[in-house]
């Protein structure tokens, strides 16, 4: 399987959640492994990723951008593999947009790439951080409207590649 995400949707969180699963394999703790890899180099490293030798499920997930660059050897490998994909969508717009404006306006990485082994009381030693005014509304919609556009992308990748969901 492959998991099409855009920033803050929670895919983080999931992609731990499935690592613990005795069924499956999921490129961990490398949590984005396409990060490095353009579409055409990507697609060549997902196709050694799939051909390893294993007794579990693999899969990993990945920007719909490093698909729709490169859709005919993407198109391909989904064929050969019978590569399933979860759409990772975060619809309530303003909770994303929130969580960029933390990212953004207060520098505060702790939710990039979800909390950490032993972030769990993060709130509680930074409230500064979890709880703050929005100082620019102009700034927190335009966040929204770019988890919209993520939130497109990742259902526009499910259409244009015609895969299976």
């Amino acid at each position: 399987f492959l998991m099409g995400f855009m920033g803050h949707t929670g895919s983080t969180a999931t992609m731990s959640m499935l690592h613990k699963h005795t069924h499956l394999d999921v490129a961990w703790p490398l949590v984005e492994p396409m990060m490095n890899h353009n579409a055409t180099t990507g697609c060549v490293w997902t196709r050694k990723f799939f051909e390893e030798p294993r007794t579990t499920i693999p899969g990993f997930k990945l920007r719909p951008l490093k698909v729709l660059d490169a859709k005919e050897p993407w198109t391909k490998l989904i064929d050969d593999y019978e590569i399933r994909f979860i759409r990772m969508i975060r619809e309530n717009l303003f909770k994303a947009g929130i969580g960029l404006y933390s990212v953004r306006v207060l520098e505060d990485k702790a939710a990039v790439q979800g909390l950490m082994k032993g972030e769990e009381d993060h709130c509680q030693v930074h409230p500064e951080s979890c709880y703050f005014d929005v100082e620019s509304m102009k700034l927190l919609a335009s966040l929204m409207h770019t988890v919209h556009e993520g939130n497109e992308w990742v259902e526009n990748l499910a259409r244009e590649m015609d895969w299976s969901c």
